[in-house]
């Protein structure tokens, strides 16, 4: 690194480095740590490392140690040679407390490998305990099972598989098969799948909430339908919610395209939403509502409100 803006930035991150380690080696507490793992849009796997403490002035902190690529099998021997390591360059091997993870099958594993590598005479049921399984992903599972089943992973497979091979009849069946919030997934797709039907139900919105003396109310996005990302429930949650509050919209943007001749400008017969399917998606919402609403109280630093204490919950 011999240019002064790499230099500078090397002297940087050694300098806030140093910061850190002093901040964990003055911790009132053990250091405790949570992570996960993505994949980046070039394929790469990426390990992200928290550590959470409470500092000598009684606050708690939340410091990022780690943000690295993961290299082989996502073991849980390779996700504890990883976490020792980055404890080994934190210099806090013998000050880690709990691990917080999703529920898989590795991150069960994982603790056991490196506890016994930080310390070799931690008793089996003490690591038990100091693994901690991950709030929100467990809040996710709930919603997810409940949504698609359990096999929500083979389900959005599927759903790509067609996307990417171009079967669009199929992909439509096979979202018409989970019922009222497949047929409503089918509609929402085909309003924004072109420029065009996304301007002609904007317009149908705004001519029915000027009717209701409303649309100053509403934005233009707020004019506008949302479609769910496959199987991540919250996005379901959020498109079944701006269903129900657009439903007039819906029925009349349906109306208006049942004198079309071509039939491919007509939403397919099989994905009309009756009386009961509508009751159903409300149901459906009532029961997702306070998972959503839950969800949301887990982010973020902990703060009062009228109902309690809330945020960073795991």
């Amino acid at each position: 690194m011999n240019f002064p803006i790499a230099r500078e930035l090397q002297r940087l991150f050694d300098t806030k480095r140093d910061v850190i380690k002093a901040e964990l080696r003055d911790a009132l507490t053990t250091i405790h740590l949570s992570f996960d793992l993505w994949t980046s849009p070039n394929r790469f796997a990426v390990m992200a490392v928290f550590a959470h403490f409470i500092d000598r002035g009684a606050r708690q902190q939340s410091r990022l140690l780690a943000l690295r690529r993961q290299f082989g099998t996502h073991s849980g021997q390779n996700l504890a040679a990883s976490l020792v390591g980055i404890a080994q360059d934190w210099e806090i091997r013998g000050r880690v407390g709990c691990v917080v993870s999703d529920n898989l099958a590795a991150n069960d594993h994982c603790p056991q490998y490196m506890y016994k590598h930080l310390d070799s005479s931690m008793r089996p049921a003490d690591i038990k305990a100091r693994r901690m399984r991950c709030y929100g992903h467990i809040l996710n599972l709930v919603a997810r099972a409940f949504l698609f089943g359990k096999d929500a992973e083979s389900f959005e497979l599927e759903s790509e598989i067609n996307c990417m091979r171009g079967l669009a009849e199929q992909d439509l069946s096979h979202w018409r098969a989970k019922g009222p919030i497949g047929k409503l997934h089918n509609i929402v797709k085909f309003i924004r799948s072109s420029p065009q039907r996304s301007e002609h139900f904007k317009r149908i919105a705004q001519e029915e909430e000027y009717e209701a003396y409303r649309l100053c109310e509403e934005s233009t996005a707020e004019l506008e339908v949302i479609l769910n990302n496959d199987t991540r429930w919250n996005s379901t949650y959020m498109m079944i919610e701006r269903a129900l509050r657009k439903r007039t919209d819906i029925r009349a943007f349906i109306f208006a395209l049942e004198g079309e001749q071509d039939e491919a400008k007509r939403i397919p017969a099989d994905d009309m939403l009756s009386n009961e399917d509508w009751r159903v998606l409300g149901e459906v919402n009532a029961i997702l509502k306070p998972i959503y609403l839950q969800t949301m109280r887990t982010q973020g630093w902990v703060k009062l409100t009228a109902t309690g204490a809330c945020g960073r919950c795991w």
